[in-house]
């Protein structure tokens, strides 16, 4: 891939979600536990201990998953979904409209309800965050207004999967992406976060991204610039996928 590409150009040229989903999401790969399962178990705990519910919830991704929603689901009325690609967003509207070839997220759902003791049936815990979902917008966290052209009030929660990490090209970007991010949440509203930590590329197919490597002393310390204070924080072993929730603070 051309070094001059701007990141944003890189992903919406090269970045293939299904083959993405076959490699890191799909319940037969090897990296399921890691990439889709524990954070589900991570993120209903973090809901839960944490009091992270409402009426909003925004999430903010790189990559057409529903597993962070599948946590959320209980905890929120309405939920707004936004990735950073055409394709990805495609892949997630096929999904929503239950259209044949839309990715598999089944074992997904049937792991919801097992986390929740949910005796609706997977089918019911699909079909109920279908319901849920009311906007798929394309976002970019780089500019002012993520989300532009579209204007929303803000929300009760921010949700960022795999994110900031896998698409800032420094620190400095990074933090300026948060800070757009934050402008989406009401003041004492809540931001969850998780992804990978000190990890520099990934591939998709032959494709090599470049990730922005971050540390826990990093993170702890862009979140608070931002104005939050950091209520639940956990380094998981392995792909040291990070999570973490914070409370937006009184302004």
């Amino acid at each position: 891939m051309a070094a001059d590409l701007t990141m944003k150009t890189l992903y919406e040229l090269y970045y293939d979600p299904r083959k993405a989903f076959k490699t890191y999401y799909a319940h037969e790969c090897e990296f399921a536990e890691d990439t889709s399962r524990q954070p589900m178990k991570k993120l209903f705990q973090a809901f839960d201990s944490c009091g992270v519910k409402g009426d909003t919830l925004l999430g903010i991704s790189t990559v057409p998953c529903i597993h962070q929603y599948l946590a959320a689901c209980d905890f929120f009325k309405e939920i707004i979904v936004t990735d950073y690609t055409d394709r990805n967003v495609q892949e997630m509207e096929k999904w929503l409209k239950n259209e044949p070839g839309a990715l598999d997220w089944s074992p997904m759902a049937k792991y919801a309800c097992e986390l929740q003791d949910d005796s609706c049936g997977w089918m019911e815990k699909e079909e109920q965050l279908r319901r849920k979902i009311t906007n798929v917008f394309i976002h970019d966290v780089f500019e002012s207004n993520p989300l532009a052209p579209h204007v929303l009030p803000q929300v009760d929660c921010v949700i960022a999967n795999n994110c900031l990490e896998l698409i800032s090209i420094d620190k400095k970007s990074y933090c300026e992406g948060l800070k757009n991010m934050s402008s989406l949440l009401r003041t004492g509203g809540h931001l969850v976060m998780y992804g990978v930590i000190e990890c520099t590329f990934y591939m998709v197919g032959e494709h090599k991204f470049p990730t922005l490597s971050v540390d826990e002393m990093f993170m702890r310390h862009a979140v608070s610039e931002c104005g939050y204070e950091i209520k639940f924080l956990e380094i998981v072993p392995r792909i040291e996928q990070t999570l973490y929730s914070a409370a937006r603070s009184e302004e």
